[in-house]
């Protein structure tokens, strides 16, 4: 896990006027944009897309949503908690398999939220375990992070939506074995949710997403291979790969082209 250094200021309190400026940023979500924070590698600031800010989303929303407070439309505040339900669910040992909520800061593009970047030891920011797939294949190497992965998971029950493979990073530090991070896509879908009181509900419902997660990682290795191509999902797969400047050279790039 990757933490502030030690000597930087606190992306609390951004320096010249409590405004932090923000570099272009490395990486989009479907709501927010990511950047390297100005003061420390080790950590990321996600800002709201234009289009997507809390009185947008609310003013867009459905009639009933709309009398919802606007907090509840902020990404920001919903990751905090999010982050909050995985430490009260996760172990101290497991805890680097997600990020830490290192608070809010001001930005020139608006309210931010600060989190963990993963980093690996040669200091490039961590890729997604679609991308080394699709790199690499299923090798063995990836086998074993997967399978550690996969143990954890249906152990410690962490609370979480879906096992996207762009949302799990494939981290190689010095500091321990590569492991795979979940960086988005947590916390429960409801406030009433069963499994966050019943242990075996919560079993059964890890082991479903497990499944899930499986089926995903069987189909990205079919489009690697030129198995299946051509549709919505191959075109999708293609623009994260490309973002995350992934390789295209040869045979894979002829079985995006389909």
């Amino acid at each position: 896990m990757c933490f502030s250094s030690p000597g930087i200021p606190s992306p609390q309190s951004p320096p010249h006027g409590g405004i932090l400026e923000l570099p272009p940023p490395f990486a989009y979500g479907g709501n927010r944009t990511c950047h390297v924070h100005p003061a420390d590698p080790a950590l990321c600031v996600k800002v709201a897309l234009p289009d997507r800010t809390p009185e947008l989303k609310r003013a867009g929303a459905p009639w009933p949503k709309r009398l919802r407070p606007l907090d509840a439309f902020d990404e920001n505040r919903e990751e905090r908690e999010q982050l909050a339900a995985i430490g009260e669910r996760v172990s101290s040992a497991e805890r680097h398999r997600f990020p830490v909520w290192h608070g809010s800061v001001m930005t020139n593009l608006g309210p931010g939220g600060v989190t963990t970047l993963y980093r690996d030891a040669d200091g490039n920011i961590s890729h997604t375990l679609e991308w080394h797939i699709w790199e690499e294949g299923l090798s063995e190497r990836i086998r074993e992070i997967v399978n550690r992965f996969e143990a954890f998971w249906i152990r410690e029950t962490p609370p979480s939506r879906a096992l996207l493979l762009h949302n799990i990073l494939l981290v190689q530090p010095d500091s321990r074995p590569a492991y795979l991070a979940v960086i988005d896509g947590l916390g429960y879908a409801s406030f009433f949710q069963p499994e966050r009181l019943v242990k075996g509900l919560a079993r059964k419902k890890a082991a479903r997403q497990l499944r899930d997660f499986h089926r995903r990682i069987d189909l990205l290795v079919r489009h690697r291979s030129g198995e299946i191509g051509g549709n919505d999902v191959v075109r999708h797969l293609r623009r994260r790969l490309k973002e995350a400047g992934a390789s295209f050279d040869g045979p894979r790039n002829e079985i995006l082209r389909r």
